[in-house]
């Protein structure tokens, strides 16, 4: 009676012995390989195959096997059967080259993994998880991550990612990971950086005070919207040329028509692939004393929706703020932001009289005077402003001067102050702006302010 040997698994090899005839010799042999069910009933031929060995394919899995030998002389043929085999076992999932990552290790870019290559019994399922393995401690899985893309956010800075798949059959499960990227970078601007106060609060702010437009000047955009993305988008690479890295955009409190139109001027950063980026500058403070409760709610809330935004400003992994404050601020003022500050917010306060000797020391320091052409505030910022003529006033503050401005702007240089800042770019109402505008309208189609600026003075 013909045996069969091997191993009843998908893809190894079974060898057929024709077992022990008599007759004339010589005798030759044939072979056909038939399948059945896992009952030894419904055999089949495998037509494809005659040979004395056969390898084990996906359709036998949970089949059994036989093999048909006919053994023929001069005097004629004769078959005989093989007994069944025992059912035929799926072969697991084996990775024969690793997952890897497509893509690069930068916040805000879209990494792709690749499962690699595997053996094992078809079908085979694929599950995904990305990896954040941080500097110093253990990897860890990405909550949700478990796509073939992942987008890089800002807790991924400085770790690197891996890929894991892990395939499984009716045999099992088997998983494999990728190497690991290079450790994530938050493309942000480093020190010394030069930001300007933003202000995306048109078209209402028009019209102010009986007076429309609220400005003695006439953009060079016309009197825009602020929430067109046109008009973002030409602000962006104005600023761009300016050499302006980072926009500090007013903003008054939550559901605040600025705080609607923040979240624009985050998504056209990221939707034209630039590097500019944003801040928010804390109004609410300039207008009364804001409880420690309500400043940390609106920080949680900064937190929430913005600060992983690829296009918010952070320092050191930090989200920026930039706080306004009014003329009777004073310590009180720095400690009621030091006790709500739960969030690790990055907070550059404003200035006022004996600030260095307060107990409680925010992250930095910041003037806002445009009535002063430059103001230093040593170690911490220096700023400068183009102008200023508030349009319901006759006589300018701080009268127009591009030979000044030019001497302006190189002193912000040689200050090398942190933070390098200029009111502002488009307050048209108190007429600081140095946004293109029909008087002082230039070739380059951004402005005499902005052309000094994108040359440094000189």
């Amino acid at each position: 009676m013909p045996t069969l040997a091997g191993t009843l698994r998908d893809g190894y090899r079974l060898t057929a012995d024709p077992g022990s005839w008599t007759g004339t010799t010589p005798i030759r042999f044939s072979y056909k390989w038939e399948r059945c069910d896992h009952s030894g009933a419904s055999c089949a031929t495998i037509a494809t195959h005659a040979g004395r060995s056969y390898f084990l394919q996906a359709a036998d899995v949970d089949a059994t096997i036989r093999v048909r030998v006919t053994a023929t002389n001069a005097a004629g043929s004769t078959a005989a059967l093989s007994a069944l085999t025992a059912v035929v076992e799926a072969r697991p999932p084996h990775n024969t080259a690793l997952p890897s990552i497509v893509g690069r290790a930068q916040e805000g870019q879209t990494l792709t993994g690749l499962p690699g290559t595997w053996s094992g019994t078809k079908p085979i399922s694929f599950a995904y998880q990305w990896r954040r393995c941080p500097p110093g401690t253990s990897c860890v899985n990405i909550v949700t991550a478990n796509a073939t893309t992942y987008k890089l956010t800002p807790a991924d800075d400085g770790a690197t990612i891996l890929f894991n798949v892990t395939a499984s059959n009716a045999a099992g499960s088997h998983a494999a990971t990728s190497q690991p990227t290079t450790p994530v970078i938050d493309p942000q601007p480093s020190f010394p950086i030069r930001a300007a106060f933003y202000y995306p609060w048109f078209p209402e702010a028009w019209s102010q005070q009986g007076l429309d437009p609220f400005t003695h000047y006439n953009p060079s955009l016309g009197f825009y919207d602020s929430s067109a993305t046109a008009v973002i988008e030409q602000h962006i690479a104005a600023m761009e040329y300016g050499n302006i890295q980072a926009g500090i955009a007013s903003w008054w409190g939550q559901g605040s028509k600025t705080d609607l139109r923040f979240p624009q001027l985050l998504s056209t950063t990221d939707a034209i692939g630039s590097s500019f980026r944003w801040a928010i500058y804390y109004e609410p403070e300039g207008q009364g004393d804001p409880t420690v409760s309500q400043i940390k709610s609106d920080l949680t809330y900064i937190h929430d929706r913005y600060a992983s935004d690829p296009a918010y400003w952070r320092i050191n992994g930090r989200f920026v703020v930039f706080v306004y404050a009014d003329g009777l601020d004073g310590c009180s003022m720095a400690d009621r932001w030091k006790q709500a500050n739960t969030v690790h917010a990055y907070v550059v306060l404003k200035v006022f009289s004996g600030y260095k000797t307060c107990s409680s020391q925010p992250d930095g320091w910041h003037q806002y005077g445009p009535a002063a052409a430059e103001d230093s505030q040593q170690g911490y910022s220096f700023t400068i402003s183009p102008g200023f003529w508030k349009a319901n006033e006759t006589i300018p503050r701080l009268a127009r001067d591009l030979t000044r401005w030019n001497q302006n702007i190189k002193d912000m240089i040689a200050s090398a102050a942190p933070f390098q800042l200029i009111t502002t770019f488009n307050e048209w109402g108190e007429g600081t702006a140095i946004e293109s505008a029909q008087e002082w309208a230039t070739s380059s189609g951004y402005g005499a302010y902005l052309d000094a600026l994108h040359h440094n003075g000189s």
